[in-house]
């Protein structure tokens, strides 16, 4: 089944900016206006979002290596992502009931990443194998983590680091967040 557009939840609205998310982190583009996907991406620490940012597809796109693509690409193809999902009654609170990868329950996680496909001022809904939006707890993330190339940590790091407002050093007291989009 194709992705279906919805309204764009709040769950996946700018806490900073109390609304929907207006421009690329990356390269600026308006994505209420132009006819561009866009990830919504937010780590969440006890209920509360600690990061969050809206990426369009191409940015991201461009900090992945292709080694970083491949083996993310194989490391799900040996999943079960489907697991008794009927995709005709799927809906955006599915993916976030519990993590993607390992199904622990949303309520379990300390610490989890969300991650929705946008386009415009919607969301795009999907069921595995191609999930938006999903959760993907702080365990599998690190996992994942594992996966990505030097040249995708240092392309993310240096990506952060230009468009970030946080003060240099925040990063010693967090734990390693690398935004792993499926």
């Amino acid at each position: 089944m194709e992705p279906y557009p919805i309204e764009i939840p709040r769950l996946f609205h700018s806490v900073e900016h109390d609304g929907l998310f207006q421009h690329c982190f990356g390269c600026e583009r308006d994505l209420l206006e132009e006819q561009i996907p866009y990830a919504v991406a937010k780590h969440i620490v006890v209920a509360e979002p600690v990061f969050e940012m809206a990426v369009c597809l191409q940015c991201v796109s461009s900090l992945q290596s292709q080694e970083t693509q491949q083996r993310i690409s194989a490391f799900l193809s040996n999943l079960n992502l489907q697991r008794d999902i009927d995709p005709l009654s799927y809906t955006w609170e599915d993916g976030l009931r519990a993590c993607l990868i390992c199904r622990k329950a949303r309520e379990l996680c300390r610490r989890y990443q969300i991650l929705g496909v946008c386009l415009l001022r919607e969301l795009l809904v999907g069921a595995p194998p191609a999930p938006s939006p999903y959760l993907i707890c702080d365990e599998c993330n690190s996992q994942l983590s594992e996966l990505l190339s030097k040249e995708t940590k240092e392309n993310w790091d240096r990506f952060l680091q230009l468009n970030s407002d946080d003060p240099p050093g925040i990063e010693l007291d967090s734990p390693r967040f690398d935004p792993v989009f499926v």
